[in-house]
Order: structure tokens, then sequence, then C-alpha cells
């Protein structure tokens, strides 16, 4: 009996020990990688909110199974960030339920914002049927409301698990972008000045908020004047044409009232077709009027057209067979990937393609500080004009001798003090835009913010046969997708707005990337027998002993 009671007594104290346990909410991430532990940067963003926000799941109800998975991880996720502030409040909506008026009625609610669901089997009873998916979240205080896109764009090259297994991994930076910018109130509002700035914003309007929480808007620079206070960033594309002299007002002003400015530029117009058409090509460099602005700011336009060893291909004919002419995929020198990134953006690993580049000169000023955000490779060459253009140097090997001018300057950062380009140059029509929106000129500024690129075409879309837009970075000769133009896109548009406080969350993104989804699971099971398997085995060996030593000591007697 006295045996038993100390039996009854281990037994409560077992059962005291698991209820406390149970009380403290601390969970323990085990993976290498830490991709269940929330950033502190992240931590830092959440903590500080201080009015509530609502975060709506729409990916709710009847899901495929291969949805499953990444929502539990999201409802992991979210009650993590719950824990850390409650002014976070989160619901979850299937919009596919309810009546068949609700039903409609959040369908034009989505759309009223441009979202669009996708369509997947599900299992359904004993069956399958053709599910509507929502795979959004919406992040809202009382001033704005934000969606998160939870499902990356799917490859051609990728399976459905694998482009779901990439959403996990980039939801911590969406979320964070989000919140943050839920609290900052701010406008979203990006003002899309000069060459095809129409098909531009439409690009980065299609990028399922890689670029961020903004609204691309191709505009006039009246109506960048109008939108002055507004406005969070101005992106001006010099190609064929010149920007108009309001254009060029509108960017000053934007850019002494410290709203960040963006620019691509093309210094030569020429085109893989335009050589194809023509056979050979003089291409010249084209002189904008904005050349002795950017001076002012302190830059200067490069004519030189550079041919980089490092490149993507084109098809060319390299033979007939049948009648039929044989393609083949060639390196083409003027289409350089690029992927000399600076230190600040180390966490950049794909290069970027580009399209007939110049380089970008950095001219000394006290003022102002200046950085190289993205070079050519060592193994470059810089061509002064004219240069003549044709395809009948891709029938021989590259000479690596003769590619060594080194890395050149293609992308640029400057930052500090500047003076307004118009100061002293007011016309008197000048004048009057400005006072017909009540904005007054100001002539200087200690907190200019300014990139500038060599290249336009890399930051622009490609249009399919049908009409749809392709991804950024997509290349039409190899079909690939060229990643690292969206993510250098991304890492620019955030030094711009934000100073770059959240380009580490992209370090680790490119960490987890690397992860090859077999050791995972494998690691996965490794740790779920850890944390069940070794107690269970633990309390089993304790029992066996226990019975052996009791089994002994009665033998005995």
């Amino acid at each position: 009996m006295k045996q038993s009671f100390k039996y009854i007594i281990g037994l409560f104290l077992l059962l005291i020990l698991n209820a406390l346990g149970g009380l403290v909410k601390k969970n323990f991430d085990l993976t290498k990688d830490q991709r269940y532990s929330i950033n502190p940067m992240t931590a830092d963003v959440v903590d500080s909110l201080d009015q509530e926000v609502l975060v709506t799941v729409f990916l709710e109800g009847s899901l495929p199974s291969s949805f499953k998975k990444y929502r539990k991880f999201i409802d992991y996720y979210l009650k993590e960030l719950k824990s850390l502030n409650r002014n976070i409040r989160v619901q979850y909506i299937d919009p596919t339920s309810g009546t068949i008026e609700e039903v409609k009625d959040i369908k034009r609610y989505f759309q009223s914002y441009g979202i669009v669901p996708i369509s997947r089997r599900a299992s359904e009873g004993d069956g399958m049927t053709q599910k509507v998916i929502y795979p959004y979240i919406s992040i809202e205080n009382n001033e704005r409301v934000i969606f998160v896109d939870l499902l990356e764009a799917k490859r051609a090259d990728q399976s459905e698990q694998e482009a779901i297994h990439n959403s996990q991994i980039n939801l911590e930076s969406k979320l964070i972008r989000a919140f943050r910018d839920v609290k900052n109130n701010r406008s979203g509002l990006v003002g899309v000045l000069g060459y095809n700035n129409d098909l531009l914003a439409a690009g980065w309007n299609n990028t399922k908020g890689k670029l961020g929480n903004y609204f691309f808007i191709p505009m006039t620079g009246d109506q960048v004047i109008k939108k002055m206070d507004d406005i969070e960033l101005v992106v001006s594309i010099l190609n064929t044409d010149d920007l108009s002299r309001i254009d060029q007002l509108a960017i000053d002003q934007a850019m002494v009232r410290e709203i960040p400015i963006f620019w691509l530029i093309d210094s030569y117009k020429v085109s893989v077709d335009s050589i194809g058409k023509y056979g050979s090509y003089a291409a010249i460099p084209k002189e904008f009027n904005t050349a002795d602005q950017l001076f002012k700011y302190g830059v200067r336009i490069g004519t030189d057209l550079i041919m980089d060893m490092n490149c993507s291909p084109i098809q060319q004919v390299v033979g007939s067979e049948g009648g039929q002419p044989q393609l083949s995929l060639i390196k083409y020198p003027y289409h350089p990937l690029l992927s000399g990134f600076s230190d600040r953006l180390s966490h950049l690993s794909a290069p970027v393609n580009s399209k007939f580049v110049s380089s970008i000169e950095i001219l000394k000023s006290k003022k102002q500080q200046s950085e190289v955000l993205l070079t050519t490779s060592s193994f470059s060459r810089n061509q002064k004009p004219p240069v003549s253009l044709e395809f009948n140097f891709l029938r021989k090997e590259p000479l690596e001798e003769e590619y060594n001018s080194g890395p050149s300057n293609i992308a640029v950062w400057i930052k500090g003090g500047q003076q307004s380009y118009f100061n002293n140059r007011l016309t008197q029509l000048d004048k009057e835009v400005l006072a017909k929106e009540n904005v007054s000129i100001i002539s200087t500024t200690e907190r200019s913010n300014q990139i500038i690129v060599g290249d336009s075409d890399f930051a622009l879309p490609l249009i399919s046969k049908d009409g749809t837009l392709l991804p950024i970075g997509y290349n039409n000769w190899d079909r690939r997708n060229y990643d690292g133009n969206i993510d250098f896109l991304q890492s620019c548009i955030e030094l711009l707005i934000n100073d770059g406080e959240l380009l580490s969350l992209k370090k680790r993104e490119n960490r987890l990337q690397l992860i090859d989804e077999k050791k995972f699971e494998k690691g996965y099971s490794k740790y779920l027998f850890m944390l069940l398997g070794l107690p269970i085995t633990a309390m089993v060996i304790l029992y066996l002993a226990l019975f052996m030593y009791r089994k002994l000591k009665y033998a005995k007697k």
C-alpha cells in the first residue's frame, strides 16, 4: 500500500508539472535556420503599433491539400504576432460561404481593390470540386486597408508546392511592410513620369506586392505638382523622349521637398529587333534635356555603351536543316547580367538582366553622400560613340583581353544637400503652374534622396502575344525569369522610401530559399521525434528499469 501511494504521488506531481508547462506560452524553434522565429525587426515594428489593427485572413474554408500546411503556418505566425501586441486582432472569413447576396457583396469588395480569386480542385464530401480561393490577408486600421497576396507567382519550372514554399518564406517581409505602412498612415502613391510610364506602372502594380504596398500611377508633371503632399516617390524614365519643362520642374520641387526620385535612363535607344531589321545599326547616345539637371544634382549620364562577358543569351540562326533555319541560344554581351552589388545590397544574389546599359558617373560634392549600388562585372568593355551594332561578331568566341575596362557604375545612390535646378530660372509659365496648385518654390534642401540607373529596360515588363503582362525580368529568348530584376527594384524602393530598414529580412529569405525540401521533411521528422519520441522512450525505459528493480528485489526475498 505504501509503494502504491508513492506511485500516486509521483503521478500527481507529473500532472502538476505538465499543467504548469502548459501555462508557459513559450515556443522553441529547433530548426537550424530559425524559420519559425520572429525576426527582431519584425518584433520592433509590431510592438510599436499604438492603435488597433485588424488582420483578416481570407484563405479559409475547404482548401486543397497543398494549401493546408501553409494555412497552419499562417495561423502559427499570426498567433506569435498577437502575443507581441494586444492591438492586433485576427479574424477568419470564407469569402465563398454565406447567402448568395453575401458572396456577391464580398466579391464586389475584392473587385474594388483589383483582387481576382484563383481556382483549385479541393475535396468536398466524398468527391472533388472546383474551389474558388482568395489567398489574401487584409491589414487595416481606421485610415487604410492593405492587402497582402499570400501566393507567389508560380514559374514555369516550379510545382505549386514549390511556389507555396516560396510564399511561406516571403510571408514575413510582406506582412511586416504592411504593418509598418498601416502604422505610418502612408498614402502609398508613387508618380511615374516619362517614357512608357503607363506600361511601367502596370508592370509594377502587377508584382503581387513584391515592390511594396504602393500604387504606381502614370502622371504628368502638373499632376505630380498637384499631388505633392501625397506622393511618396517619383519615378522618372528617360528613353526616347525628353521630359517636358513642367516634368522637370515637378521632379525638382519634389526632390527639394524630400520626396525620393528614382531615375531610369537609357542613353541609347536600341533593341535586338532594330539590329535584326537593318543588319547593322549605328547607335548614337541620346542628348537629354535633363542632362544639365542631373549634373546639377551631382551625376553625369554616360555616353558609353557597355559590353560584358557575363551576359544573358539571345537566339541566333546557326544553320539550316531541311530548309528550316536552326536557332540556338548565344550569349549577347550587350545584355549584361549585373551582379556587382554594394555591401548595402549584399542580400541580393540573383543577377539583374539588363539591356544596352551605360555608366553613371558620380561628381564630387561636399554636401552629399554617394554610393555605388550596382556595377558590371570585371570583364566588361566600354564602347564610345558612335557604336556599330551587328550580329556577326557573335560567330567568334569573345577574347578575354578585349573585355578589360573593369567594373562600370550602373546604379548610384546620392543623398544630402541640394540646390534647386530652377533657382533663378523660373519662367512666368513655371510660376503660374506652381501658383495654380498653391505650391511655393523651394530653393534648397539638406535631405535629398535619389537613385540613378543607367538602364530602364530591366524595369519594364514585356507583353505576351495575347496582350498579358509578363513578369518583370522575364527574358523571351531563353524563357527565363531573372528574379534579380524585381529584387533589385524592391531594394531600391526600400532604400528610397524607408532608408533600407527592412533589407535584412531579405537576407533571411535568401537563406531560407536555399533549403532543400527533402532535408526539411527529414528535419521535421527528427524534431517531432525529439519532442514526442524521446520523452515517451525515456518513460518506457524508466518503467522497465523500475520493473526489473522490483523483480530482482522481491526475487531475493
